[in-house]
């Protein structure tokens, strides 16, 4: 391949051989965008698995857009509904896999974790709610400027919002500080939570604001 003429530096000669070694193998994998899912371990530039579970992603989005444009309301049960279940399945699979908040520096360090878990990082099932959240964002906004959505009548409440919202965010921050920490502890309780819920919270608490 033409990696090795793509740049130089202290590194990148074991990044090149290692990206040379997994695309003349894997390449069409990329092409289909399919390489998050198999053979995640070893794709053609490792880095390029979000790109994949975007494209996933994108390709759900009608099923959800077209029921929210011509049903809202069953449109937003719907969003509802996936988004409830891919969220309690990321608890459910952390809890079972006993997965670290943090996983993936360990993993990119020292490869201790199974496919399974790997693909349940770079798949797309358990990157739902951060989408979902994104498209109800997008669809309440529409309706504002669209003065389909009157938004005077809860102004009253708009401080509660900011204040759970900044909390979250402040507690994600602490957290991830104590969390990365590859010397501590599995916490049992902990630990499955925050590789789930994560993302969504920070999704909601951004969306607030």
């Amino acid at each position: 391949t033409l990696t090795s003429y793509l740049a130089q530096g202290p590194v990148y000669a074991r990044f090149s051989r290692q990206a040379e070694s997994s695309c003349s193998s894997n390449w069409w994998l990329g092409i289909l965008q399919i390489h998050n899912y198999i053979y995640p371990e070893n794709p053609c530039l490792t880095h390029t698995w979000y790109v994949a579970c975007d494209f996933q992603l994108y390709l759900t989005a009608p099923l959800f857009l077209i029921p929210l444009y011509m049903r809202p309301r069953l449109g937003l049960l719907l969003l509802a509904t996936v988004t409830t279940v891919s969220t309690v399945g990321a608890v459910v699979n952390a809890v079972v896999h006993k997965m670290y908040y943090g996983f993936l520096p360990a993993l990119l360090v020292e490869r201790k974790i199974e496919r399974s878990n790997l693909t349940d990082y770079t798949g797309f099932h358990f990157k739902f709610p951060p989408f979902l959240i994104g498209i109800v964002l997008g669809f309440l906004i529409f309706n504002y400027k669209t003065n389909k959505l009157d938004v005077n009548s809860f102004k009253k409440y708009l401080w509660i919002g900011w204040v759970i919202s900044t909390s979250i965010l402040a507690a994600m921050m602490a957290m991830t500080v104590v969390l990365v920490d590859p010397d501590r502890k599995y916490w049992p309780w902990l630990d499955p939570l925050s590789v789930a819920l994560s993302r969504p919270l920070f999704c909601l608490s951004l969306s607030w604001v």
